[in-house]
């Protein structure tokens, strides 16, 4: 199983910082714990994608996640579209969200998931670059992996 914690992060990325949306987003903060309650009651070991400014605001949380078993991979510093963003701004935003998740975590993550649900034509080099093993944007097959695409 995969989540996406993306708490206040998807609601910055679009500049949608008044209450009502902020609220959702901290709702976060009450619902992971609770998945945590029910994976760990059924044994079921899962994948979680957060962004670099999630594991900021929440470091116990996201600590919790790695102590508990679960993985932790990237996914974007503030919830941003990379396919939008020229190469150097999107290799700065995969460095900052790395440092993030090292910093709270300990440890690099293995895997990434585009925030946005789209790459641009360099990220997967970007992902190789950085030594993340596998992506998680492309939908080409629900449960095998197989080779993401580099630019046609």
């Amino acid at each position: 199983m995969t989540f996406d914690f993306d708490a206040l992060s998807s609601w910055m990325a679009r500049g949608i910082l008044t209450a009502t949306p902020r609220s959702r987003g901290e709702f976060a903060a009450v619902a992971v714990p609770r998945l945590l309650h029910i994976l760990q009651t059924r044994g079921i070991p899962a994948t979680w994608f957060v962004p670099g400014h999630t594991a900021l605001t929440y470091p116990e949380l996201t600590r919790e996640l790695a102590a508990r078993g679960h993985e932790i991979a990237v996914h974007g510093h503030a919830h941003e579209n990379v396919a939008a963003l020229k190469p150097a701004e999107e290799r700065a935003v995969l460095q900052r969200s790395l440092d993030a998740l090292k910093e709270v975590t300990g440890e690099l993550p293995r895997g990434f998931r585009a925030p946005a649900w789209d790459l641009s034509d360099a990220s997967v080099g970007l992902l190789v670059e950085h030594g993340l093993r596998y992506d998680s944007s492309l939908m080409g097959h629900d449960y095998a992996p197989y080779p993401c695409r580099t630019p046609d």
